[in-house]
This record gives structure tokens, C-alpha cells and sequence, in this order.
């Protein structure tokens, strides 16, 4: 059951990290926005539903169903990038482009060098 609880809080974060609406982060994934609702609202599915939302954002069903993605730190990176003068007269699809690269830096140097909270792995 914690396992369904992570699915649906890790995807509600992305799609607040991404910015997006229901409908447009649906879109994404391509499924309905109805089904999106639901999973990010009780927090289970179906698998094929689980597996095409993992494969349409070219990930593991292992990372969405762990329970280690920080609101915390994803919302204080959000502020830092609104902040950042530079970002803020970028382009809306500019903008989009440039948390992408940021969020995968991110997860790269914490799964390969560090923990997220800065610690290193031993």
C-alpha cells in the first residue's frame, strides 16, 4: 500500500516540478486526464497504466515508487530557478527545457556520487 501511495505523491511532485497542469502533464504521459486524477488521488492502477507512465517518462517503475524524492529540496530548486533573474526572462518552452537538464544533473550527481541530502554513499 506505501508502494501506491509513493506512485501517486511522486507523480503529483513531478508534475508540480514540471509545472504543469492535469491535463497537459496527461498529455505527457498520454493517458487520460480522468486516469491521472485517479492515480495521483487514491494512488494505485492498473500495470499496464503504471508501466505506459514510467516508459512515457523514460524511467523505472523502481524510481516512481520510492519513497526518497524530497518535495522539500525539488520546491527550494524551484524557488532558486524562479529567482534567478537569468531564468525568469527565458522563454516559457526555454524555461521548461532548462529544468529538465537540471532536474537529471540533479539526479545523476545523487544516484552516482551522493546521497541528496550531501552525504556520500559508502
Amino acid at each position: 500500500m506505501r508502494k501506491c501511495q509513493n506512485f501517486a505523491n511522486n507523480l503529483e511532485l513531478i508534475r508540480k516540478i514540471k509545472d504543469m497542469s492535469l491535463y497537459e502533464f496527461s498529455q505527457e504521459l498520454d493517458i487520460p486526464k480522468s486516469t491521472l486524477k485517479s492515480v495521483i488521488k487514491e494512488g494505485n492502477t492498473t500495470l499496464e497504466t503504471a508501466v505506459r507512465i514510467a516508459d512515457s517518462m523514460n524511467t523505472s517503475m523502481d524510481a516512481l515508487l520510492q519513497d526518497d524524492m524530497d518535495p522539500e529540496k525539488c520546491d527550494v530548486l524551484m524557488r532558486l530557478l524562479k529567482n534567478l533573474k537569468w531564468f525568469s526572462q527565458k522563454s516559457p518552452e526555454r524555461q521548461k527545457q532548462l529544468k529538465y537538464h537540471i532536474e537529471k544533473l540533479l539526479e545523476n550527481i545523487c544516484d552516482e556520487t551522493e546521497t541528496c541530502d550531501g552525504r556520500t554513499d559508502t
